[in-house]
């Protein structure tokens, strides 16, 4: 203790600082966007490739040009506020330890499928055509793991080609960038630097439940690290920790730091940025346009944060702080700025001009939209229900600070384009992250910044407190105070978003205790013979849960013989069966690209849509009439499936039997195993 409070009382600082060249980074993050990741790949649209390399050519052009042209950061923490960040993330670990556990289900699994999506199905070419029954034996995701270390130096490979400004060495990566748009053939136009960290982390430390979730959680710890420096500006120290611990806490946000999405990307930066420009006087554009653009790759909608920025300068014009035409000229040429917006401009096109990813992007019939969301009041019960009520005041106090108006403008354009999407998508709790939790983050250091300087010291701190109390209460009462995710899904998932219960807040994932299940499996050495159903994105739960290469070709195989019994044009696992044979690379590649030509892009494994079948009584057909025909099947894991009495009836009509049910305690959502007599 003693050797603490030493340790303490010094004013021990630690300065963290990186440097770099701007266009260097460009050009590193456009390789890694459309060469490693080949976003947008699949279709090789001509005016797409041509902006992707001329990115690429500018930014070497500039680069070479202009090598001193650097930006830097600089973060000055003392000894107190490393322990302070230290205890907080142990704290946090602790908090949602729960939520770390659950297995990726859903929609968590595409993230965490397209993280590794190269060594994935590298892993597989790889085993295919070497016979090596070691490796075959070993779990599959082991085989990734090492892939996607490869692709780390792979990656670092070509950093150090691209900094050596050699054009011999450039043209290369042009070459490089050719054939892994070739190749690869993403066909998904998400933002891809969403799986960074993911794919950062997992070959190195682990590709569990866990490492995907904790590749989220971390960055959520620099956010806050970030948001406590820009606090500090403005407050004491003591008083920024309290605030910052009230923040890490707000319960909706904590939670979905350990949920594998696009969103979260949107809250935090769109955060950082209303923080940032009523901190700053002097706003640096040049740091603020870099930030939005490169987000833009994390996630679509962060493109509004230009709007922000827009408003903040068109203030900062009328109050006289510049001429606007010196500044424009300024900011676009000397500060060269316009570069900045190439990095995304190719992911941005296909967003509007049709094969969006982001419906709101596109649409032209926003205005009217939006009167339906209002008048169907959805705005403001997506509000209230996903934001704790002793939240709901600091809301208004955005209206007492200096750029209210700038701030009330960009909230309302960010309600108008997040309801331009599909009606059927309103009420969905991601949303409300992005453009509700924000403001009220704001609001929140608002209410305190104002207390601090009327010296309320002991009003700010008890009320900050408080919250963080009920804000560690609301998070440990979740999942377990929800209604059961069983009775969501009979209820209808719609019905849930769009409700006013409170008992369906915070719905940003269901999931299921497969792993269990497959432990259970394993027991019993039917690995493969038993077919999973649900919406698994592929294969990847079988892979998490340790199934080797021989095991996952069996557990495919099954999948496409269901899949043919049912007519299924395209799916994953026909796309995988017709590899099986074909043992030369260069054949298996070539086969590869000829099946890519299909222009359906392969989406969710997803078999709810069969549920329609069991439904409807004019429907004849019964997904699970020649479910007997398949050979080597002998049990079926159900999961998101809202016919289950239905389902069970169907097979136990052909000599299945329910076997076991498996529960994850906190969701109550449960997984059905049916073993065939």
């Amino acid at each position: 203790m003693k050797l603490l409070n030493i340790i303490l009382k010094k004013n021990l600082d630690f300065n963290f600082s990186i440097k770099f060249n701007i266009f260097f980074f460009l050009l590193i993050i456009n390789f890694i966007t459309y060469s490693i990741y080949a976003v947008l790949s699949k279709y090789n649209i001509l005016i797409i490739e041509v902006l992707i390399n001329t990115n690429f050519i500018i930014f070497f052009i500039f680069y070479k040009k202009y090598p001193e042209d650097k930006i830097s950061f600089n973060l000055k923490l003392g000894i107190q506020e490393i322990i302070f960040f230290i205890f907080l993330f142990i704290f946090l670990f602790v908090l949602l330890f729960d939520e770390l556990s659950v297995p990726l289900f859903g929609d968590e699994i595409a993230p965490t499928r397209r993280a590794i999506r190269t060594p994935l199905f590298a892993s597989y070419i790889f085993l295919n055509i070497f016979n090596i029954d070691y490796l075959k034996e070993i779990p599959f995701k082991y085989i990734i793991q090492i892939l996607g270390i490869l692709q780390i130096l792979f990656i670092i490979f070509a950093i150090n080609l691209l900094k050596s400004k050699k054009l011999g060495l450039f043209i290369l990566i042009l070459i490089i960038n050719f054939v892994l748009r070739i190749i690869i053939k993403d066909a998904v136009h998400h933002p891809p630097l969403n799986h960074i960290f993911s794919s950062t982390l997992i070959p190195v430390l682990g590709f569990n439940h866990m490492m995907v979730r904790i590749s989220y959680f971390l960055p959520f710890m620099v956010f806050l690290i970030i948001l406590f420096k820009l606090i500090t500006e403005y407050i004491d120290k003591k008083s920024s920790m309290l605030l910052i611990l009230t923040i890490s806490t707000f319960p909706f946000l904590t939670i979905a730091s350990v949920v594998p999405d696009h969103s979260l990307w949107a809250a935090l930066i769109f955060t950082i940025l209303l923080f940032y420009v009523y901190v700053k006087k002097d706003i640096d554009y040049r740091l603020c346009f870099l930030a939005i653009s490169i987000g833009i790759l994390l996630r679509i909608t962060i493109f509004s944060g230009f709007i922000l920025i827009g408003l903040v300068f068109l203030g900062d014009f009328f109050n006289k702080r510049f001429l606007i035409l010196q500044k424009i000229k300024h900011i676009l040429f000397k500060e060269k700025i316009f570069v900045f917006i190439l990095i995304f401009i190719p992911l941005f096109l296909i967003s509007i001009t049709g094969n969006v990813n982001f419906d709101g992007v596109n649409n032209l019939d926003s205005i009217n939209l939006f009167y339906d969301a209002l008048k169907s009041k959805i705005i403001l019960k997506s509000l209230i229900k996903q934001i704790p009520i002793w939240y709901y005041p600091f809301i208004f106090l955005i209206f007492f600070t200096r750029r209210k108006i700038e701030f009330f403008i960009f909230f309302i354009l960010n309600l108008i384009i997040y309801f331009s999407i599909n009606p059927y998508f309103w009420g969905n709790a991601k949303y409300v992250l992005e453009y509700g939790v924000p403001f009220f983050i704001f609001g929140h250091f608002v209410f305190t910044k104002l207390l601090i300087e009327k010296k309320q010291f002991w009003i700010v701190n008890t009320v900050n407190l408080i919250i963080i109390l009920l804000n560690i209460n609301d998070i440990q009462k979740f999942p377990e105070a929800r209604i059961s995710s069983d009775l969501i899904y009979e209820e209808g998932y719609q019905k849930s978003l769009k409700s006013s219960d409170k008992k369906t807040k915070y719905l940003l994932k269901i999931p299921y205790s497969y792993d269990d299940a497959f432990q259970y499996i394993k027991r019993i050495d039917k690995n493969e013979n038993t077919l999973l159903l649900g919406t698994t994105y592929g294969f990847l739960p079988q892979i998490l849960e340790n199934y080797n290469f021989n095991e996952l070709r069996a557990a495919i195989d099954l999948r496409n013989n269901f899949d043919n019994l049912n007519n299924v044009d395209y799916s994953l696992s026909k796309k995988i069966v017709r590899f099986y044979d074909e043992k030369n690379l260069f054949n298996l590649i070539k086969e590869y690209l000829k099946s890519m030509k299909d222009n359906q892009i392969i989406g969710r494994n997803d078999f709810n849509k069969n549920n329609k079948d069991l439904n409807n009584e004019t429907d004849i057909q019964d997904p699970f009439l020649r479910i007997n025909d398949i050979k080597n099947l002998e049990y079926i894991l159900i999961a998101d499936f809202s016919i289950r009495e239905k389902v069970t009836k169907s097979l136990i009509s052909k000599n299945w039997k329910l076997e076991k049910k498996f529960e994850e305690p906190n969701y109550r959502s449960t997984l059905l195993l049916f073993k065939k007599y």
